[in-house]
């Protein structure tokens, strides 16, 4: 609903609000006196073509904004949720600056909007039509959207069309893997080769690194050894060694330490000393021993070392990334599995169809009884309005395959005199002048 309509410095206006109640609105007055302009303000706040021709003579720009009450609209609040333009209300708030160069901005509840964002907002919330323009009502679109409101089923048909959606996607792809099925079977083998020709590798985790540490401790064996004793004759065994040099100073002040207490902290400082240099000899004496300078050893890391590079190179990857090319290829392959597993497929689309028709039919059953409601009453606005044989009525035709909308076409038919038969609105020569009045009855 509009509630209000703020002008400024557009064609001749220089500035005008408007604040509208809810009803019947009509505007009035002499030839000349504005009211197309109001409509054509209204126009290009929602979408229509800007010129700079249409800001007002002396002025920088024209600026027009206007106030709707959502509250009924569900569908509206739910698009400027999925457009990332809702407001804090109910109130949705349109503006449109247009300067004289004919450049314009567009705001939607104060954030900036398109121009395609503002016309599809528009063709929500107003229907301009003038004696000979086309009107939205007249759309089949247009038609199951109002008759789906009045059932009070919109989200039921969201629903529907998702459900439509999943099972043509479920369709597709088992249509797919049944025509693409010996080019997977190609793809299996190799995949499948590929695997297991990695798998035969044994690959480990992190092995490359250990490989490497391996392969540099078993080279370097000889040399390992040699500094090893070097620094354990050094500290113990040789003349003249680290731990008996520090024996004879601890001895010697020991001695001292009885004449100035103040040398006990510094001997304790020595006792650590020797305590630790007895540990890096014992942990050097294990070390040398546990090395062993294996020849066959060292071959078998070396062969191990290029299975690894030679594998490497085939594929185009470093050593170490092997094991993730082989769990990127064993996804691939159960990917590839399920894309082409036929009965899967086939069930996933059953279950697909399955759910479509549930909601599909639901929501038939809704609009028929909507229908009859709703073409009766029509039928009885009309009557109301000088037009005491108009018939309306709403046709339900089932489709011979289930739609993106449901199982059944929609269609709006009118007989405007006795004696003529019920024919598609859009077809009633009539109808045009009367709908868009005998349309707004209280739902």
């Amino acid at each position: 609903m509009l509630l209000s309509l703020l002008v400024k410095d557009f064609v001749i206006v220089d500035s005008i609000a408007l604040d509208f109640s809810p009803g019947f609105t009509v505007l009035t007055g002499e030839t000349g006196a504005g009211k197309s302009i109001l409509l054509d303000a209204l126009g290009l706040l929602l979408g229509d073509r800007a010129e700079g021709s249409l800001v007002r003579e002396g002025a920088e720009r024209a600026e027009i904004s206007a106030e709707f009450d959502s509250r009924q609209r569900p569908e509206i609040k739910a698009w400027l949720q999925e457009n990332a333009l809702s407001g804090d209300d109910d109130i949705v708030l349109i503006r449109r600056v247009l300067d004289k160069s004919g450049r314009s901005r567009s705001f939607i509840n104060g954030q900036p909007a398109t121009l395609a964002q503002l016309k599809l907002l528009g063709e929500f919330l107003v229907d301009i039509h003038g004696q000979h323009a086309h009107q939205s009502l007249v759309k089949a679109e247009a038609q199951r959207e109002l008759l789906d409101a009045y059932a009070g089923s919109s989200s039921l048909a969201r629903e529907v069309h998702q459900a439509w959606q999943e099972w043509q996607a479920a369709r597709k792809a088992r249509s797919d893997a049944d025509k693409l099925s010996r080019e997977s079977e190609v793809e299996r083998e190799r995949l499948t080769w590929q695997i297991n020709e990695l798998t035969e590798l044994g690959l480990q985790q992190d092995e490359w690194a250990g490989l490497n540490q391996s392969h540099s401790r078993l080279a370097n064996a000889a040399e390992l050894v040699q500094s090893a004793q070097y620094a354990v004759d050094t500290l113990s065994e040789m003349e003249g060694n680290c731990l008996s040099v520090l024996t004879q100073v601890q001895s010697r002040l020991s001695k001292l330490a009885n004449l100035d207490p103040r040398l006990a902290d510094t001997l304790s400082l020595l006792d650590s000393v020797d305590a630790e240099l007895r540990e890096v000899v014992y942990s050097l004496r294990d070390y040398a021993s546990d090395i062993d300078e294996d020849p066959g050893q060292l071959q078998q890391v070396e062969s191990r070392i290029d299975s690894l590079m030679s594998m490497a190179r085939k594929y185009r990857v470093q050593p170490q990334e092997l094991p993730l090319k082989l769990a990127d290829w064993q996804a691939q392959l159960a990917a590839l599995e399920a894309s082409t597993d036929s009965e899967a497929l086939a069930l996933a689309e059953t279950a697909s169809l399955s759910r479509y028709r549930t909601l599909a039919e639901a929501l038939s059953g809704k609009r028929r009884q909507a229908a009859s409601e709703l073409s009766a009453r029509i039928s009885k606005e009309m009557q109301q309005l000088a037009m005491s044989s108009a018939r309306f009525a709403i046709e339900l035709a089932a489709l011979a395959e289930p739609g993106a909308h449901g199982l059944e076409s929609i269609e709006y038919l009118v007989a405007a005199n006795a004696g003529t038969s019920l024919r598609p609105l859009a077809k009633v020569p009539s109808a045009a002048s009367c709908h868009a009045s005998a349309w707004p009855c209280k739902w």
